[in-house]
């Protein structure tokens, strides 16, 4: 087996850790060697048979890992004995193993190292390359070690784990954002809402207020008191949100009439077709009015109207009473023995 020497710090004279090429060509170091140069302890000190011992007891959490990683090798000279050797690579597994018995040194290496590589320091692009082109026994031992036992991408996998959880990060960061804006948004919506309802109840008393002043009209005729209130009526309910229409349709496609809108004998007798003589209307309007006394109980409305170059009160009629009305008009027609058109 060949001899190897491992310096592992950059100064002339510096201490180094002996090695071995075995029969299989694998680079191995001593393990006393490297503890002794790792922890800065005298040459020749127990402290690195010690701690080595212990860190292989059977009490001890790395037993197992550290025995797998070792082979036990005699290095040549007199008197010497088999000394547990690690790769390179064991020998850094090691290193994280020892912790805080580490010499300072050391430490600031390796912490220095892992800063720069999780910050994305680009200088170390200049390291790298140079120790690639390096011909140093470092260099040259860790690349036999490289090749020996490959090194599975460990920092690019924390690398990109720890890109992942940014990026997990920042959208969580968006999402509850986003869903900040909506609460506010709602907010405003609500706000708006309840402004409007407000608004509408605002409206909604001033109409009933309205209608309750309309008993008070003295002066008015009931049709103009009923079609005020359904002038109200419908400005007030076509104002408020509901999901029914606020027309009634009679045939499909046209709003029907409002019951409250003025309707008078002459003006249905023509819809019906027919021309009434002068008798024949006062007639129908006498009839008129006795059904409208048998069917409301009361005497008709009235309202002045313009006739014959003067105001006069007449007989107020609304939509709601057209079926009477025909009826009215049918037995005038009747009485003076004149057939009514089929309609």
């Amino acid at each position: 087996m060949s001899s190897l020497v491992l310096k592992l710090l950059d100064k002339a004279g510096g201490p180094s850790v002996r090695g071995m090429l075995g029969p299989d060509g694998v680079q191995v170091f001593s393990v006393y060697d490297f503890l002794t140069i790792a922890c800065n302890k005298p040459d020749k000190s127990s402290y690195a048979n010690t701690t080595f011992f212990r860190l292989t007891q059977d009490d001890s959490e790395f037993k197992n890992e550290l025995l797998t990683l070792c082979k036990n090798i005699k290095f040549p000279g007199k008197g010497q004995r088999e000394t547990p050797c690690m790769t390179i690579r064991g020998l850094q597994r090691l290193l994280m193993i020892l912790g805080g018995k580490v010499a300072a040194e050391f430490r600031e290496i390796i912490e220095g190292t892992f800063t720069r590589v999780m910050a994305g320091d680009q200088s170390l692009i200049e390291v790298i390359n140079a120790n690639a082109a390096s011909q140093a026994p470092v260099q040259q031992a860790y690349r036999s070690a490289l090749a020996q036992e490959p090194v599975s991408p460990v920092l690019d996998e924390i690398c990109l784990g720890r890109k992942r959880e940014r990026e997990d990060l920042l959208f969580e960061l968006e999402i509850a954002e986003r869903k900040t804006t909506l609460e506010e948004r709602k907010v405003l919506l609500d706000e708006r809402k309840l402004s409007h309802a407000s608004k509408l109840i605002e409206h909604a008393n001033t109409a009933l207020g309205s209608l309750n002043a309309l008993k008070d009209w003295t002066h008015v005729d009931e049709r103009t008191k009923l079609q005020m209130e359904d002038y109200i009526k419908n400005v007030l309910f076509n104002s408020m949100p509901t999901k029914t229409p606020a027309l009634t349709l009679t045939n499909g496609d046209q709003p029907g009439l409002s019951p409250t809108a003025a309707i008078n004998v002459s003006i249905v007798a023509r819809e019906l077709g027919v021309n009434l003589t002068d008798a024949q209307l006062q007639r129908a309007g006498r009839e008129m009015a006795k059904k409208y006394r048998e069917a409301y109980r009361c005497d008709p409305p009235k309202h002045k109207q313009y006739v014959a170059g003067n105001y006069i009160p007449v007989n107020s009629y609304m939509e709601r009473d057209r079926p009477m009305m025909e009826q009215a008009i049918r037995e005038a027609m009747v009485h003076a023995c004149a057939p009514l058109p089929v309609h």
